[in-house]
């Protein structure tokens, strides 16, 4: 099993060497590739974690059909308070306009994998899942230069997850958990098209 700390690192390599990459690429060109980078937060809705604010972070890569429509797919890395999830996604985004400064709307589909899942101790193992995640979000996006442009965006996050527990035997009884359960986050993100 690879090192959590070196996934992250590499991770964030692929997201600053994709930005260097296509300083070449036309900003709104009417087909071809499109690249997405975003940064920000997940704020959960539900009871399973306390009321906190944790990090998220995304890299889409797909076609543009035209200045209208583009399919994504990408890594994401979240981070739960007692986990981070790592969703591959597909992805399918709509802007309004033909032009740079436009409102946009995505839909986000996909499985969230646990990235550090074996948590053992003496006298129990605690095994974390993922599971299926699904994201829709708005926002607007304004142009930086003539080959970049910021969004700004707020969405709904639902992310499928639990964990297994097994307990080793206490006077001669072994106990087995399995426990699901799906959190519910809004986030607000910040990235960069390409």
């Amino acid at each position: 099993m690879f090192s959590k700390k070196i996934f992250i690192l590499s991770f964030l390599g692929f997201v600053l060497t994709t930005f260097v990459g296509t300083a070449q690429s036309r900003l709104m060109s009417p087909k071809g590739y499109m690249g997405l980078v975003k940064i920000g937060f997940l704020n959960p809705m539900t009871s399973n974690n306390y009321p906190a604010f944790l990090a998220t972070l995304q890299t889409l890569h797909g076609y543009r059909f035209n200045p209208h429509f583009a399919l994504l797919g990408g890594i994401e890395l979240n981070s739960y308070d007692r986990t981070e999830i790592m969703p591959l996604l597909v992805a399918a985004k709509g802007t309004l306009r033909k032009k740079a400064t436009s409102p946009f709307a995505m839909v986000e589909l996909g499985y969230g994998f646990e990235l550090e899942n074996d948590k053992s101790s003496y006298y129990s193992q605690y095994e974390t899942v993922g599971g299926l995640t699904f994201g829709i979000e708005g926002g607007m996006q304004f142009p930086l230069d003539s080959k970049t442009i910021i969004t700004m965006s707020i969405g709904y996050r639902s992310q499928a997850m639990g964990y297994n527990e097994y307990r080793s035997p206490t006077f001669g009884i072994s106990t087995n958990e399995r426990v699901r359960y799906v959190e519910h986050n809004l986030h607000v993100r910040v990235g960069g098209i390409f």
